[in-house]
């Protein structure tokens, strides 16, 4: 073996989140020596806000669907090197039970923190040198060195890091109150002339144009929600709906709120229909107002409607049908029974933004695919890798954008501890 091949490979992590952390892990294990620089005082400190505290840090149910963006083929490469199995085999090994529920993984524990302490312990155990409090500013590439220039800036003061690799893993700027700092990695990579998909809010809260949202504030229903862009059907979401003074909240609203965040950007119509009613056929609907209809002569507006959904839903659809609650069904007009009864099962609302990045759970965009090959190295810069989040790729709702997290950090780390540049 040749002194070249000898030599120990030292790898720079810019980030400390999940990617980050795992990718140390996995170049540790294989030899490197290894640095994380975390801007924070602590890393992973946004892995504990995942599950709402419980940690769903994966899902059996997996597959390309379950993921939007670009690089389908590499994002289905990346997840078969390192799957949900393989992320239980692996936190198995570390010690951790696992719960699995409808599909589902969480801690045994339901502790975010079980997951954090456990990978944070495993950094320790096998040397990984954390530098918190450290913020990457800078990055550029001598390719006559084949090494890179990091610029940092720690406690005020600047230093330039020399490193034959990097691994970019910050994140995105979702779920943080300022995203001035975590912007400025998009700019970096910009000013490396690397293409960046425009960022956007995903899986986050939508706010509508109509001002009678605060009369069904705090309403959870079983629903069905589409999203109408340009009056145009583009995806449809069922399971349950929070309504708030604002808007309309919900995993399903999430599901599709990457779709409704760039139609907005574009300036475009967007839409939500919602059908209170999701589990009655059209034939079954039919039947059901017929038998009503025989019920309500003596009936008012709302004796009539109440028990079809939520009391709160029933008094504002009333209203907005012009009926008074106290009328008599006798002698209301069809027409305004009709909008009732259409209000319902087709419920519109004008969206007009989402919630800031600060509330959302994930974010939309980042570096194209188009840049990285199948083991997320910058095809333009060899020993530059990006991974999770700042990558133009986000998964629905369920465990699957910490899974990408865990398996694109694989999948770097494996590479920059096993190639030669």
């Amino acid at each position: 073996m040749t002194g070249e091949r000898m030599k120990t490979k030292k790898i720079s992590i810019v980030g400390g989140g999940a990617s980050g952390m795992m990718a140390a892990i996995v170049a540790a294990q294989k030899g490197a020596i290894v640095t994380i620089y975390e801007k924070n005082d602590r890393v992973g400190k946004k892995l504990l806000a995942t599950g709402n505290g419980k940690c769903n840090f994966s899902n059996l149910s997996m597959n390309n669907s379950c993921y939007r963006g670009g690089g389908e083929k590499i994002v289905g490469y990346v997840l078969e090197q390192f799957s949900p199995r393989d992320c239980i085999a692996f936190f198995q090994e570390l010690g951790m039970l696992v719960k699995e529920r409808n599909g589902y993984l969480y801690p045994a524990s339901e502790q975010a923190s079980t997951v954090l302490d456990l990978l944070r312990n495993k950094l320790s155990y096998l040397g990984v040198n954390v530098v918190t409090g450290c913020e990457i500013t800078g990055i550029k590439y001598k390719k006559e060195k084949r090494c890179f220039y990091l610029s940092a800036l720690k406690e005020d003061k600047k230093e330039t890091i020399e490193t034959e690799c990097v691994i970019l893993s910050t994140g995105s700027v979702a779920g943080i109150s300022t995203k001035k700092n975590t912007l400025n990695m998009y700019r970096l990579l910009e000013k490396l002339n690397l293409p960046i998909v425009p960022v956007v809010p995903s899986l986050v809260q939508l706010r509508c144009k109509e001002d009678y949202m605060k009369a069904v504030a705090g309403v959870r229903l079983e629903g069905e929600v589409s999203l109408y862009i340009d009056q145009k059907e583009i995806c449809t979401e069922h399971g349950e709906l929070q309504l708030t003074d604002y808007g309309v909240s919900g995993i399903p609203v999430f599901q599709l709120s990457r779709y409704a965040a760039y139609a907005l950007q574009e300036k475009k119509d967007v839409q939500v229909r919602i059908n209170c009613l999701p589990n009655f056929s059209n034939e079954d609907y039919d039947i059901y107002i017929k038998k009503r209809k025989i019920q309500s002569k003596e009936q008012t507006a709302e004796e009539f409607f109440l028990g079809l959904c939520n009391k709160k839903l029933i008094l504002l659809f009333l209203k907005l049908a012009q009926i008074k609650p106290t009328d008599l069904m006798c002698d209301i007009c069809d027409e305004k029974k009709q909008k009732v009864f259409k209000l319902m099962r087709k419920w519109s609302l004008n969206i007009v933004s989402t919630n800031p990045f600060e509330q959302a759970q994930v974010c939309a965009g980042g570096l194209s695919m188009d840049a990285v090959d199948a083991q997320l190295q910058v095809k333009e810069y060899p020993g530059l890798y990006v991974t999770g989040e700042l990558l133009d790729v986000d998964g629905r709702c369920g465990g699957y954008n910490l899974q990408w997290a865990f398996s694109s950090g694989y999948a770097a780390g494996t590479d920059a501890a096993e190639s030669k540049f």
